[in-house]
């Protein structure tokens, strides 16, 4: 079969679920699902502790055989993964509530064929000891790769964009006996920082997580049906912090742009010239397109939540700020807000 090479200079190993660990992280030959086909070949790889260049990697090979389904996730683990006898740090597992700012920094390169995707994955279980495949709770995966036209488990439930204005799509699934979450973003994202705490306190406002679970580990990888490939990661960080995720600096304003900043239910729908805005949180901004400067504007807005709805006419300049406030929606009626 046609193994991909490793990269030169890395300690390898090659066996189902043997591991090389490097400080806080263990990279593991994850080939949980390699039992479905006839023959296989992957290798999980580690720089030395020192050493420059890429940090690990991965390559696989496997066969286009039925069932159609993964067959296996090379990754790498920071924490308390459910199945492992200890954790890569004291951090984790730690509670999921309130959320905190769990950052990972990261840079990395996949080339294959076939059916698979590019993912990180939080583990959550019932206990902080995070004891076994009993006691998992939830599985919440990000998608930002994906080739071959593969699906997450489950259905989609909507589109959502969060902190970090990376729009991507929501899957809801059940895996044995935990609740699956996926959320695949529409752009690939192959490197920089994704913080997951934006779309934890997102699926705990949601009522989609409880506040009682535990996050146990954070992880990267590649979910694999079939094909070969090899995946290098060239920078990799994990920060989790007690303080909750940080918010991105505003943007700059443009001088040729308004702005609308609107404070609405986080269910609402709400409507800018009948377009609707993709955000989903309870605070959201709305950026015009250029308009002339010195003079006014006006936006029709439309707020929707439930069988409550409101509508109001926005008069705004370009190069400053209108905040608006939907909060207690309260029947149809047109009304005036000012630019401050």
């Amino acid at each position: 079969m046609a193994l991909p090479p490793g990269p030169a200079g890395m300690d390898g190993r090659c066996g189902p679920f043997e591991t090389l660990s490097r400080g806080a992280y263990t990279v593991e030959n994850n080939t949980w699902g390699a039992y479905q086909v006839s023959a296989y070949r992957q290798c999980v790889y580690a720089a030395p502790e020192f050493a420059t260049g890429p940090r690990f990697a991965w390559t696989w090979d496997y066969p286009a055989e039925l069932p159609d389904e993964v067959k296996a996730f090379p990754e790498l683990i920071h924490g308390k993964k459910p199945w492992a006898w200890t954790s890569t740090t004291p951090r984790l597992p730690r509670p999921v509530s309130p959320a905190p700012s769990l950052r990972v920094d990261f840079a990395a390169r996949t080339e294959g064929t076939g059916r698979y995707n590019a993912a990180f994955e939080i583990w959550l279980t019932r206990s902080p000891v995070a004891g076994g495949e009993p006691d998992v709770s939830h599985e919440v995966m990000f998608w930002v790769g994906q080739a071959g036209d593969p699906s997450p488990v489950g259905l989609q439930a909507g589109t959502v964009t969060l902190a970090d204005g990376r729009p991507c799509d929501l899957w809801l699934g059940r895996i044995k006996t935990w609740d699956y979450f996926g959320f695949v973003f529409h752009r690939p994202i192959s490197e920089g920082v994704l913080e997951c705490g934006y779309y934890l306190d997102y699926l705990l406002r949601r009522g989609y997580l409880p506040a009682d679970v535990y996050i146990a580990s954070l992880e990267f990888g590649n979910e694999i049906w079939h094909g070969s490939g090899r995946t290098v990661i060239d920078r990799y960080e994990v920060t989790v912090a007690d303080a909750p995720p940080v918010l991105p600096p505003r943007p700059a304003l443009d001088p040729d742009r308004a702005y609308i900043r609107l404070d609405v239910p986080a269910a609402a729908l709400v409507f800018v010239e009948n377009v609707l805005m993709r955000s989903t949180s309870a605070r959201r901004l709305f950026r015009s397109p250029p308009i002339e400067r010195d003079r006014d504007h006006v936006y029709r807005i439309r707020a929707v939540d439930g069988p409550r709805e409101e509508t109001r006419e926005v008069v705004v300049r370009a190069g400053a700020v209108t905040a608006v406030s939907f909060a207690n929606l309260g029947g149809t009626g047109i009304g005036k807000n000012h630019g401050v």
